[in-house]
């Protein structure tokens, strides 16, 4: 069970305890524990407590209890000094100091009359410890008899003490806390300060390039408020793409390398285009690694654009400098280490001191040798290489009181034999503190080598402008900052430009195209800035006016530190290349609408003979259906085999493969023949036409081919037809105006774009389709025409207003003089009434032979059908046929070779040779040609043409027999006949 001391020894330190958690002041916790520590060593002890300053040099009064005013008057501060007598000597010692009797401790005489005064006879000083060992100060016990205390005694303060030292250190640490965030926030408002009223911007990026800071006039730039701009990347904040990208490198160039970067860019924010001079340095944190990287901008916009005029004022800066120079150094002037000739006279003119530089340009140089030295005049005046006088020299006019800036010599050393020398002199008189001229100081600078250097400068200059000039490449160069300062006279005389007129920085904004200005701009700044090589296409201006696409390239020229010391570019003009490459897109994006369009109209009357081959093959025995499907089939391979047809014609034509069988042609019969052609469809979408051909007037008669000219003709109308909506008017109307002949078909249908109009007759170019293609066609027509009216010497255009405006088409063609009776009869005319032939039809294809055997004999011609080419000869020999039919692709022996073989026969050789394959090409052709065929037709064949052909070759005879019931047994199973 505790003593009654030990209980209030725990109850006074917990008491403490809890005062201090609550947080009571400082003063009152250091009272509380006194009066604790007084209650343990009794009544008649007074108490004290002592805090070292931070010199640990004095100790200062901090808390006492039950001490006279006088008494902690006088002992208010007590040195830290192992020779004092208590307190400070349990400080400086680290110990615990009891003295039991001041009457007998020595050290305490300086304090014996103020214990005499107090009644003070005993003093105890125990040290207060920090955590880490120094004292903070110490607790003091001042007694009124002689007393020691014991050993619990000494235990129990030593607890008081450690709780002391717990509550001042903590106290102290507070303090030093308080001062230092003081000073933190003292120095943030002074940054604070500092930073809003700088005219830089300031900022600081995080580890992911975002703002944490960001200074008032930053976000006055930005035009953003700081919770709008802080945590922000530079993209966020409207950077564009490359600026934002290049400021990303350089944060981690910084984060890598921990050292600074810098540059200068453009920036467009709230003060309009500007340009900025940057660093970004890294932040260093406590453990040594990159924690932050700041920056600083300046606005240099106004110093780059002062850098031309500082740059044309650079000689003459220069020269001031050197000059001042030489005032400023006027007492040092003669140091040996100059690399200038320095040469100092008195006032007499007596030359009072050399340096080596002048003796080394001189070879010697005495005390009299001044009037001796020969020069002459070398700056390209009218009195360039006249002798310089004595009066003349620089140093002689300087002591007249000139002041020599830049006279340019050439002298003659007194060396015997050695090389003249071109010399830089300056001189200035040296006066004293009346003003009164006591001297002159030359300074003779040895230019000799840099005139050399000069001199090839030029040289190569003008070598260099002389190749470019004569290049067919326009060819420029750029200063490092990208600033212009050549280009050669073909880039001149291409823009048209006076010379020297596209220099500098801005000349581009007159001569490229407005479109193109910012991407180009962008594009170079960015390769000055970081030295990659240029390279942009955009329009510049041409001397006619009208802009022309040019690519450009620039390499960087850099010297042996890498550093750009000019920039090397050439101009090439691709416009036609460019205008080449846009109109083949043009041309394969029509090709392939073209080929799109094509498979669907393939595909349309493909479907109705699918269906109706099903048809046929479920009810095969109704003669009404046979005969409705057989019709509809034949429509729709009429339709395809129009198709087709149109390809190759369009192609034969286009190419010149057609054969024109020109005549004497009346332009109105080709007119009416052409309306014939084109009264169904104009009546099913229920269009009026109407046609004036000029009744009054005599005929009008072109030279061409009439049918071509019905199909131009024809072409024009339908294709008013197909785009003028149902119930629309069209008009055709002929006119002949001195020795030509205009026909012009007007509708009030769809119209057409302006963009369209100059390639309405380019083929696989057509206007918009609506998706039921209820125009139908290939779209080849106008591109027809155009070849055939251009065959016929003829003109074709087409007008319009524009979409829902009509269109108009007009056809020039020239008016032939020859009459109509002087004109060649058109062949075969004469064989109108041809009589039946025997034709022997060879096809290795069944069905195919039988259809066309079928067509031949309700022409009223005997077909003998083979299909085994190697029976045809002995065949033919038993009797002999009028024409020949022949396949060309059979297997055992193809068309050609029979073809041969046949006409070798002399029965054989006079009669007609039909190829027929599907194979149309110009080379199928010429290989049927080749073979001895008179005629190469194309599957599926046009019966019309067929027969035309047979009737052209076929003899008029006494007797129609039409029919062979004969079986030739030679012929093989394969052959077969149709009996009448």
């Amino acid at each position: 069970m505790p003593t009654p001391q030990e209980r209030l020894k725990f109850d006074s330190l917990k008491d403490v305890l809890s005062r201090a958690v609550r947080g009571a002041p400082f003063d009152d916790l250091l009272s509380g524990l006194l009066q604790a520590a007084h209650a343990l060593t009794g009544p008649d002890t007074q108490a004290a407590i002592y805090v070292v300053d931070d010199a640990g040099a004095l100790l200062h009064l901090s808390a006492a209890a039950g001490l006279a005013p006088g008494f902690m008057e006088a002992l208010r501060i007590v040195p830290v000094d192992a020779d004092q007598a208590a307190c400070g000597r349990a400080a400086a010692l680290r110990t615990t100091v009891v003295v039991p009797d001041v009457l007998a401790e020595p050290r305490m005489a300086p304090y014996l009359d103020l214990a005499r005064e107090y009644g003070v006879r005993a003093c105890w000083s125990f040290p207060l410890h920090a955590p880490d060992g120094h004292v903070l100060g110490t607790l003091a016990f001042y007694h009124g008899h002689p007393r020691s205390p014991d050993a619990r005694l000494c235990a129990d303060l030593g607890y008081f003490a450690d709780m002391a030292a717990l509550v001042i250190e903590r106290h102290l640490r507070e303090q030093r806390n308080a001062r230092v965030q003081a000073e933190a926030d003292r120095r943030r408002r002074l940054y604070e300060a500092v930073l809003g009223t700088t005219p830089d911007l300031v900022y600081v990026f995080d580890l992911e390039h975002r703002f944490t800071y960001a200074n008032a006039v930053l976000l006055q730039m930005w035009g953003r408020t700081w919770d709008e701009a802080i945590g922000k990347n530079c993209l966020e904040l409207g950077y564009p793409d490359w600026h934002a990208a290049m400021h990303g490198r350089e944060i981690e160039q910084v984060k890598a390398t921990r050292k600074p970067i810098r540059g200068v860019v453009p920036f467009d924010g709230a003060f309009g285009l500007r340009y900025y001079d940057y660093i970004f340095t890294p932040v260093i944190g406590p453990d040594g690694e990159v924690e932050a990287v700041a920056g600083t901008t300046r606005d240099v916009t106004e110093i780059k654009q002062a850098e031309d005029a500082l740059l044309a004022s650079r000689q003459e800066a220069l020269a001031a400098a050197r000059a001042a120079e030489a005032e400023r150094q006027r007492l040092d002037a003669f140091l040996q280490a100059v690399p200038v000739g320095i040469v100092y006279c008195d006032a007499d003119g007596k030359v009072v001191l050399v340096n080596t530089a002048t003796r080394e340009l001189w070879g010697s140089w005495g005390r009299d040798d001044k009037g001796a030295a020969r020069g002459w005049w070398a700056d390209g005046s009218t009195r360039d290489g006249q002798p310089i006088g004595a009066h003349e020299w620089a140093l002689a006019r300087a002591l007249g009181g000139e002041d020599v800036d830049g006279d340019l010599v050439e002298i003659e050393p007194f060396t015997p034999a050695a090389a003249r020398r071109r010399l830089l002199l300056r001189a200035t008189p040296v006066r004293d503190g009346a003003g009164a001229i006591t001297g002159a100081v030359v300074a003779q600078t040895d230019i000799t080598e840099r005139v050399r250097v000069e001199a090839a400068l030029r040289e190569s200059e003008r070598r260099f402008r002389t190749i470019t000039n004569a290049m067919p490449q326009m060819v420029w160069t750029a200063r490092p900052d990208g600033s212009i300062d050549y280009h050669n006279a073909q880039f001149y005389r291409f823009a048209g430009l006076a010379t020297g007129e596209a220099e500098g920085h801005d000349w581009a904004e007159r001569a490229l195209h407005p479109d193109d200005h910012a991407a180009a701009r962008a594009a170079w700044v960015h390769s000055v800035t970081t030295g990659n090589p240029y390279e942009m296409t955009y329009r510049l201006r041409h001397a006619t006016g009208d802009y022309r696409w040019i690519l450009a390239r620039a390499l960087p020229l850099r010297d042996d530190d890498g550093a750009i010391v000019q920039w090397l570019g050439t101009d090439t003009d691709i416009h036609a290349n460019k205008l080449a490459e846009d109109a083949l897109q043009a041309a394969n994006r029509r090709k392939d609408e073209f080929l799109a369009m094509l498979a669907h109209e393939l595909r349309n009357p493909l479907a109705p003979i699918s269906a109706a081959a099903q048809v046929l093959r479920i009810a095969p025995n109704d003669p009404a259906k046979v005969r409705n499907f057989a019709e509809l089939i034949g429509r729709q391979v009429n339709h395809m085999t129009a198709l087709v047809n149109d390809l190759l014609d369009v192609s034969r034509v286009t190419r010149g493969m057609v054969q024109f069988d020109k005549a004497l042609v009346d332009l109105r019969g080709v007119v009416a023949s052409a309306a014939e052609q084109v009264q169904p469809l104009i009546e099913a979408s229920r269009h009026s036409l109407a046609i004036d051909t000029g009744a009054a007037t005599p005929a009008v008669h072109v030279w061409g081919d009439r049918a071509r000219l019905i199909q131009v003709v024809a072409n024009l109308l339908a294709n008013a037809a197909k785009y003028t909506p149902p119930g629309g008017r069209i008009a055709l109307e002929m006119s002949v105006e001195r020795d030509a002949a205009t026909i012009r078909v007007r509708d009030d249908g769809s119209g057409i774009e302006a963009g369209l109009l100059p390639h309405v007759f380019e083929l696989f170019t057509q206007g918009k389709r609506t998706p039921d293609r209820a125009q139908g066609g290939l779209g080849l027509g106008l591109a027809l025409a155009r070849t055939i009216v251009a065959a016929h010497d003829g003109s074709i255009a087409a007008d319009s207003a524009g979409p829902g405006q009509g269109s108009c088409f007009t056809v020039t063609l020239p008016v032939s003089l020859q009459r109509e009776a002087d004109a060649p009869l058109p062949a075969g005319a004469a064989a109108a009434n041809a009589a039946p032939m025997h034709i022997m039809l060879v096809d290795d294809n069944a069905d195919a032979a039988a259809t066309l055997a079928a067509l031949l004999h309700a022409g009223g011609h005997r077909v003998a059908a083979i299909a085994d080419p190697t029976r045809v000869v002995a065949a033919a020999l038993a009797d002999p046929p009028d024409a020949f039919i022949l396949d060309i692709g059979m297997p055992g022996m193809d068309g050609h070779e029979l073809a041969r073989r046949l006409r070798r026969e002399a029965r054989l050789e006079h009669a007609l040779y039909i190829a027929l394959t599907g194979y149309g090409q110009p080379h199928d052709r010429e290989l049927s040609r080749q073979a001895g065929f008179d005629h190469h037709l194309v599957k599926p064949v046009d019966a019309d043409e067929l027969l035309g052909l047979l009737r052209q070759r076929a003899v008029p005879q006494p007797v129609s027999a039409a029919v062979d019931d004969t079986h030739d047994a030679s012929a093989g199973e394969s052959e077969f006949r149709f009996p009448a």
